[in-house]
């Protein structure tokens, strides 16, 4: 008998011969969010039927035979088999050509956690599904994801949510203590996919908005201790920029934030943006869908684009721009609030520019690999 042995543990499965006509397929399951998922070809997914379809798209000569699924443990987040099970096959038949592919086109499992899914095509394009229904678009999804685990949030802003839904990002383990589970917050394959077709044509704050929020978080770390963490990649992303230009990093200043965390929750209360930049301090005010949050700060540097440090003037097309990088600016504070699915930020820099017409010396071209 001649067994065809294809292994999980090369990026082209090795094949050799044995006894029999049969054809082994070892596989591996992969644990996520304390659910079951099939680990192939460093690949993971769904079901059988999608391990199916993958298996003859990538070996068509396997297409209508039937074949032995070998698990031969579980996998962890390095990748490397953790348990090992002793002996666990099953058969089951490979789908033919003609037939193979019908759930290929969303076939690669990207994010699964209690009842949403989102898949991703081989061609990069995303479907949503939430508690068994289909949505259209990611703001949907959130949507439904936030009305599902009744999210609610005190005066402060602060989270409450349900059991499930976790404050901060952290570590946990599965049900068996022994394997290592995924971080509780959403990987950035799930919403970075999607937030990096709106980075615009900047390729410099790309780079940086890349290095700054290729991290772990979800909605529910955004809220944490009235948006600390945000606030915290805000001010990081700013001092970027910043240092880019030529000018000292600003510090934030608790005063100033208090002011600005008063100001942002009034205009979340009148869902109206009141742009009135009086005292001591500028202004730079905007609004978001929640899921776009991390965006904002980028798309007001991204007004660089029309700013022309040759023949330098004060414009509104430029305004937000100009407050964030001017050089004499030492201290910022930053209050967000939340209104249902948006959010409101509102940032105040001190001292407040007195002279628009002092561009020369505030306002420097960015610095060849000015990248941190």
């Amino acid at each position: 008998m001649n067994f065809v042995l294809y292994s999980l543990f090369y990026i082209v499965p090795v094949i050799f011969q044995i006894d029999a006509n049969s054809i082994i397929i070892e596989v591996a399951h992969k644990i996520i969010s304390n659910k079951y998922f099939f680990y192939y070809d460093y690949t993971t997914f769904v079901g059988k039927e999608d391990l199916s379809d993958y298996i003859v798209e990538n070996n068509p000569e396997l297409a209508g035979k039937e074949i032995i699924i070998k698990i031969v443990g579980i996998i962890n987040k390095y990748n490397k088999i953790s348990i090992s099970y002793p002996s666990n096959f099953y058969r089951t038949c490979l789908p033919s050509i003609n037939k193979s592919g019908l759930n290929k086109e969303f076939s690669l499992v990207r994010h699964v956690k209690d009842d949403t899914i989102i898949t991703f095509s081989f061609k990069g394009d995303a479907k949503f599904e939430c508690y068994g229904r289909r949505v259209p678009s990611l703001r949907e999804f959130a949507e439904c994801v936030l009305r599902k685990r009744r999210v609610t949030f005190d005066p402060a802003c602060l989270t409450l949510g349900d059991k499930n839904e976790h404050a901060i990002c952290n570590k946990k383990y599965s049900m068996n203590r022994i394997i290592e589970n995924e971080v509780v917050c959403e990987k950035p394959d799930t919403l970075l996919l999607i937030l990096e077709g709106k980075l615009g044509r900047n390729s410099f704050s790309s780079l940086i908005w890349k290095k700054i929020w290729n991290n772990r978080f979800s909605f529910g770390c955004y809220s944490y201790m009235n948006f600390k963490l945000l606030k915290e990649r805000f001010l990081r992303e700013i001092n970027a920029y910043r240092t880019a230009h030529k000018a000292y990093p600003l510090i934030e200043s608790l005063q100033i934030s208090e002011e600005a965390q008063k100001r942002a929750e009034e205009i979340a209360s009148q869902k109206k943006i009141m742009s009135i930049e009086i005292g001591n301090y500028d202004e730079i005010i905007g609004f978001s869908d929640l899921i776009y949050a991390p965006l904002m700060v980028k798309k007001w540097y991204d007004e660089v684009l029309f700013y022309n440090f040759k023949f330098p003037f004060f414009t509104n097309k430029v305004s937000n721009f100009v407050k964030m990088v001017w050089k004499s600016t030492t201290h910022v504070g930053i209050g967000i609030a939340k209104c249902k699915c948006k959010i409101f930020v509102v940032l105040k820099f001190s001292p407040k520019i007195k002279n628009t017409h002092n561009f020369i010396s505030n306002i420097k071209s960015r610095r060849a690999n000015s990248l941190f």
